[in-house]
């Protein structure tokens, strides 16, 4: 009986014990070890585009284009749901917001693209090699493209959402 206040203690502390579950890491990711407050240095060396840079971006370009394709696909047919949902909570609106959450998953190659592009900037400023003004051209002209694509579909989404009362 006296070791019973003992392991009632110890229950609480079986919750901290390890899982088997492999959880991502802590780490900071590049992107996150640049402070945006501090502006590139102003003796950018000068030089054009590096191919390979122009062709990833081109990629990312392609790919936010085509996930923009998928998004447009769905806007359609998510927003007649909406406008013809119900109260909340009921049958129609429950389908209404699955089909808007499956609008919200269509804009992920866009986000995707986009989140490449500021980890490409990233990695860049944070290597050796920095960039040059050729490239720091076309990354900004690749992230203004994408971002525009993903500001429109959030917008989309927000005024669809504020439809189904979010």
């Amino acid at each position: 009986m006296r070791s019973l206040p003992f392991l009632l203690m110890l229950v609480p502390l079986a919750g901290c014990a390890a899982t088997s579950a492999i959880e991502p890491s802590l780490a900071q990711r590049p992107a996150e070890l640049i402070d945006p407050r501090l502006p590139l240095a102003a003796d950018a060396p000068i030089g054009p585009v590096d191919p390979a840079l122009a062709s990833r971006l081109g990629q990312l370009i392609a790919e936010g284009k085509e996930g923009a394709r998928s998004f447009d696909a769905l806007v359609g047919q998510v927003e007649a749901q909406a406008y013809a949902a119900g109260p909340a909570q009921s049958e129609s609106w429950i389908v209404a917001q699955q089909s808007l959450s499956g609008l919200e998953a269509a804009r992920a190659k866009t986000t995707a693209a986009l989140a490449e592009v500021d980890s490409i900037a990233a990695g860049r400023i944070q290597s050796k090699a920095g960039l040059t003004t050729g490239d720091l051209g076309a990354i900004e002209a690749a992230s203004a493209q994408l971002r525009a694509m993903a500001d429109g579909q959030n917008a989309t989404i927000d005024r669809i959402g504020a439809r189904l009362g979010h």
